[in-house]
């Protein structure tokens, strides 16, 4: 379903589609993986600099949280008994879409990514990028646990043009390396 001019009427409202329990989702990836959430977490790159004192960030190993990459990526976020998972989305272009709206293709849905325009962009004047950096909320979990199971899923964004970025196994694979890496950090802590 490609978006070409104008987005579709179909946009599903994260919370409607994605009610399939998290747990079976997250048993499904294993498999598809091969891997645990305790090998997935032992794989991650971890980073406790002062600039944040009592914050440990997981990074995939293979991620790449650049301002100069199309990408969509997840890191996480750890002080005490507190996990948060983090969403980017990053698009370069020149001149920027000044984008308004986000969106995932995930197979023959189309979901819209909620976000605060004031607080979750960010822009990079060296690289003409723009980056949607949000916290993940559980709707929005079970669908980056949807897409980590496809071969590839489409972002989306639309301001003054639209802009779509196929995204394949080499975003989708370490997408769901880290969705596991969550569930083992969240065992700890729970």
């Amino acid at each position: 379903m490609a978006i070409r001019g104008v987005i579709a009427a179909t946009v599903l409202i994260l919370g409607v589609y994605y009610c399939v329990s998290k747990s079976n989702k997250q048993a499904a990836l294993q498999e598809h993986l091969g891997m645990t959430p305790q090998a997935a977490l032992a794989q991650t790159t971890q980073d406790s600099g002062p600039e944040n004192p009592g914050i440990t960030w997981y990074y995939h190993p293979n991620s790449e949280l650049y301002f100069d990459k199309n990408q969509l990526t997840i890191y996480l976020g750890k002080r005490a008994d507190d996990v948060w998972m983090k969403l980017t989305m990053a698009y370069t272009a020149d001149p920027y879409i000044n984008y308004t709206n986000a969106y995932l293709e995930v197979g023959d849905k189309l979901v819209e990514i909620p976000f605060d325009k004031d607080q979750n962009k960010l822009y990079e004047d060296k690289y003409h990028s723009e980056l949607l950096d949000l916290a993940v909320w559980p709707e929005l979990e079970s669908l980056l646990l949807d897409c980590a199971m496809e071969d590839s899923v489409t972002m989306i964004f639309k301001g003054d043009e639209i802009k779509e970025i196929s995204v394949g196994q080499k975003y989708l694979k370490p997408l769901g390396e880290m969705l596991l890496a969550y569930k083992a950090l969240r065992d700890e802590v729970d």
